[in-house]
């Protein structure tokens, strides 16, 4: 696995990708952080990945996953004069709305938050927007899920986004093998 932020799941919380990695290292998955691959060939039957550092990794198949891209273009959103950021996202405030009365955006192209949930949430507030209220999408408690070996769920920020911010944080942990459906996980597993 190539990653070129510091760390796997980058955007959760320190301790949780930091036990994915050990978890994914005693699946013999090697990880390499902070390096781009360079370029991808196929040699002699397999997958050869070429690092910008130098490294060349050996695999029978390659997946590449780094992320979307946005559909903006050629809808005539400059026509109109809808403002778009530097990555082509449509710019919206909290009320979901564009630079320009009367014209709202939501999900994927307003690049907030990827997720189907936050979508239609920003679509509740456009919606209600239009019919003369005022409402205002908040973000602060957003839940996500990586469906990773074992999942990884998340709301809100993280507690070191917590700390930023001036809020104390008490933390608590918990034995993934203590929780019943967990227990029931892992003997599935081995079936």
């Amino acid at each position: 696995m190539v990653e070129a932020a510091p760390s796997i799941l980058s955007l959760q919380d320190k301790d949780i990708s930091r036990r994915m990695q050990t978890i994914f290292k005693k699946k013999k998955v090697n990880i390499k952080t902070n390096v781009t691959i360079k370029k991808i060939i196929e040699a002699e039957g397999s997958i050869q990945a070429e690092l910008e550092n130098g490294d060349v990794l050996t695999a029978e198949k390659a997946l590449i996953s780094i992320g979307r891209t946005l559909n903006t273009e050629n809808l005539g959103l400059e026509a109109v004069g809808v403002e778009l950021g530097h990555r082509g996202q449509i710019l919206v405030n909290d009320r979901m709305e564009t630079n320009i009365r009367s014209i709202y955006a939501v999900g994927d192209v307003v690049m907030k938050y990827q997720l189907a949930h936050v979508a239609s949430a920003q679509g509740i507030v456009a919606a209600e927007n239009i019919m003369g209220k005022d409402l205002h999408q908040d973000y602060t408690g957003v839940p996500s899920c990586i469906f990773t070996s074992p999942e990884v769920a998340s709301v809100g920020m993280t507690e070191q986004q917590a700390k930023e911010t001036g809020i104390q944080v008490k933390t608590g942990k918990f034995n993934f093998m203590a929780n019943g459906k967990a227990s029931a996980w892992v003997r599935e597993k081995a079936l």
